[in-house]
């Protein structure tokens, strides 16, 4: 099938998924695939993808420059910004 031909493509290699069509740049799998190989693959997954929490999280744990392609509420949670280091400093969880 050509969902998973994409995914072993992918697996492969995580920059092919920039030249993988939009609807298949719309599928968890794949993008999950590229982001943990390298987070800045984000920047070619879908709009819906790269605004979910989960998948942006996926991205910034592996490249923390990865935030940078977050959208919507993904972009401004607060998870995300600790893990990417972009979470101000003087709204910083306090240290115990």
């Amino acid at each position: 099938d050509d969902s998973n031909f994409c995914l072993k493509a992918v697996q492969r290699s995580w920059r092919l998924l920039q030249v993988l069509p939009a609807a298949k740049r719309d599928e968890r799998r794949i993008v999950e695939s590229a982001v943990r190989q390298n987070g800045l693959a984000l920047e070619w997954a879908s709009q819906q993808l790269r605004a979910d929490r989960d998948v942006v999280l996926t991205a910034v744990r592996c490249t923390w420059q990865a935030a940078r392609y977050a959208l919507g509420a993904a972009r401004k949670d607060r998870n995300v910004l600790l893990t990417s280091g972009r979470w101000p400093r003087s709204r910083s969880p306090k240290q115990r």
